[in-house]
């Protein structure tokens, strides 16, 4: 029997950590599932965390990825930033503020 966030694939008999990126909510598990876009996970976890606002990842990820300059993400979990309105700009990395971009 694994426990949550290792996986022990067929055959191998032998329970590893899930890779960066995937997850193993249950124990017993044959494989270790992908995090969903929006999400990420580190080596060896049993769920995905939620990226913050201003960050955004695409699925499997290690970590969450800073909006570029130009563009925000104000909700949590996003899978991509959204550019900044046709004369309106902004300069941070990680911006998250709407108004102001």
């Amino acid at each position: 029997v694994c426990f949550k966030g290792t996986a022990a694939p067929a055959g191998s008999g032998e329970c590893t950590p899930c890779a960066n990126g995937t997850f193993s909510p249950t124990s017993s598990r044959a494989s270790c599932s992908q995090c969903a876009s929006g999400t990420f996970s580190n080596l060896g976890q049993s769920e995905c965390s939620v990226c913050d606002q201003g960050t955004f990842s695409i699925g499997s990820a290690s970590n969450c990825t800073l909006c570029i300059p130009g563009s925000y993400s104000v909700i949590s979990g996003a899978s991509a930033c959204v550019n900044c309105l046709v004369g309106k700009y902004s300069t941070v990395y990680g911006f998250k503020n709407v108004s102001a971009c």
